[in-house]
């Protein structure tokens, strides 16, 4: 755990990186959020940013063993996307309590969805009158209501931080804050709020990072991967970091057989080219689905799965274990793919065809791969049928 830099006036025009902006600028368009969403997620970027490199997948500690290393590599981050003309600590313009409402509304929304049992408040610091909680407002109606009675699941949490970020960008939008400034204003937010309570504000920021779809959780990761690993963030897609982001935490033995086959299939040999059929804007979206289907069930194939797919019979964190050993035709494979999307991710497929951002539509892919890839290893047999 690295220490929490608290420093408004932390901005430095000679370390914003505008190679970084027009990259995150160009995939935020890519994956299709509006103008609000993207201010939104900016907004909570800059506000996390501490949370973020104390919990990131990436192994970053070595660039953070001293104070000194702290300040410096947390300098250049935080001023990467900002403006040369920014200032960290002039948002006067925003409503603090309209987005202490929003954070602290989407947390109390959140812990209900998560079945918590333990009080939001009970996270938050009252003031020594006891009349006032640091962080606490009344809730936001609509946002309870559109989550009231929702499960914890990959859908409800996409759902919910598109919610946020829109709620939030539409407040900054309100005061025609551009995309910097709204990056910008969630530190100066995070500071402000820190100074009055900053293990409770740490607490409701941290959960607006915590618990991130995979493809909202990929774009916050930005600013490390690119300071930290600038060849494989210039090598990556986006498809690839949604990916990345969907299996962390996962079984090694597992996770790196299928993001080797991922990187045979979706990318041109031995190039950091996206093969050109993946054409994730294509509006023939049953094609691409198909195609994800039929390629992801040839894992069972890919070369050295003699060897390690005894690792993926042992894995215990399958959906359907009982399809281990089993013969299966093609068609059954995919209608089990189907359930699990509907039972375990809760997804409704004529929604993300029909209505679903391209950002949307990537994580669906993902998930389509990942989880046909991690089932199809577990057969017996996969069975051709005329």
């Amino acid at each position: 755990m690295h220490k929490v830099i608290i420093d408004s006036t932390i901005g430095n025009k000679n370390l914003v990186d505008h190679n970084f902006r027009e990259r995150l600028n160009k995939d935020l368009n890519y994956c299709g959020l509006d103008q609000d969403e993207q201010k939104g997620l900016l907004f909570i970027m800059g506000a996390s940013l501490n949370y973020s490199i104390n919990n990131t997948p990436l192994g970053i500690d070595k660039y953070f063993r001293t104070d000194k290393d702290l300040k410096t590599n947390f300098t250049k981050l935080i001023n990467l996307y900002s403006d040369p003309k920014g200032d960290f600590s002039n948002y006067g313009e925003l409503n603090d309590y309209s987005l202490m409402k929003t954070i602290y509304s989407y947390n109390v929304v959140l812990y209900d969805v998560l079945g918590s049992s333990q009080p939001v408040d009970t996270f938050l610091r009252t003031t020594p009158s006891g009349k006032d909680t640091i962080g606490k407002t009344s809730l936001d109606e609509d946002l309870v209501q559109e989550f009231q009675g929702k499960k914890f699941n990959v859908d409800t949490v996409h759902k919910l931080n598109k919610t946020l970020f829109r709620k939030l960008g539409k407040q900054l939008s309100q005061v025609n804050f551009s995309n910097t400034k709204s990056y910008e204003a969630g530190y100066a937010y995070f500071c402000m709020m820190s100074s009055m309570d900053m293990n409770g504000t740490g607490f409701l920021i941290a959960n607006t990072h915590q618990f991130l779809s995979p493809l909202f959780d990929a774009l916050m990761q930005y600013p490390i991967i690119h300071l930290f690993y600038p060849k494989e963030f210039e090598a990556n897609h986006i498809f690839t970091s949604i990916f990345q982001m969907l299996y962390k935490g996962g079984d090694p033995k597992i996770v790196i057989h299928i993001h080797k086959f991922h990187q045979v299939l979706f990318y041109d040999e031995k190039s950091s080219r996206l093969r050109t059929v993946w054409d994730f804007k294509n509006e023939e979206r049953g094609l691409l689905i198909s195609q994800v289907l039929h390629n992801s069930a040839g894992f069972r194939t890919f070369r050295g799965a003699v060897d390690f797919r005894q690792d993926f019979l042992n894995f215990e964190g399958y959906y359907a274990p009982s399809l281990k050993d089993q013969t299966l035709d093609r068609q059954q494979l995919f209608n089990t793919i189907v359930q699990i999307l509907n039972k375990k991710y809760n997804i409704d497929i004529d929604e993300i065809i029909n209505k679903g951002t391209t950002g949307d539509f990537m994580q669906f892919l993902a998930i389509i791969f990942y989880e046909t890839c991690l089932h199809a290893m577990i057969l017996k047999k996969v069975e051709l049928v005329e």
